[in-house]
């Protein structure tokens, strides 16, 4: 979550660093996940530019981007991703 109070003793002692998650989404993409790879990069120019704004107050921003990690949500996902009931979709199951 971004409050940008957090600035404002940053500001006064002339330091800081913000910490953004994201994912590795925001650099590789999946085929049909257009969506979320959307969000990701979207998440990286916003580090990038708020890099940018506070560099001059001495205030550091840092991007940490995980890669994949084997949770029940990312296989219930997976499975989605693959539904291979759509004609049009199924070249994709070739990558499951």
């Amino acid at each position: 979550m971004f409050d940008s109070r957090y600035f404002t003793s940053f500001r006064a002692n002339k330091k800081g660093m913000v910490i953004n998650m994201y994912s590795m989404g925001g650099k590789i993409t999946l085929l049909l996940m257009s969506v979320y790879h959307a969000s990701k990069f979207a998440g990286e120019g916003f580090s990038e530019a708020l890099s940018c704004e506070l560099a001059p107050q001495k205030i550091m921003v840092k991007l940490i981007e995980p890669g994949a990690v084997n949770t029940a949500f990312g296989r219930r996902s997976s499975d989605l991703y693959f539904d291979d009931k759509l004609e049009d979709y199924k070249l994709n199951t070739e990558f499951r």
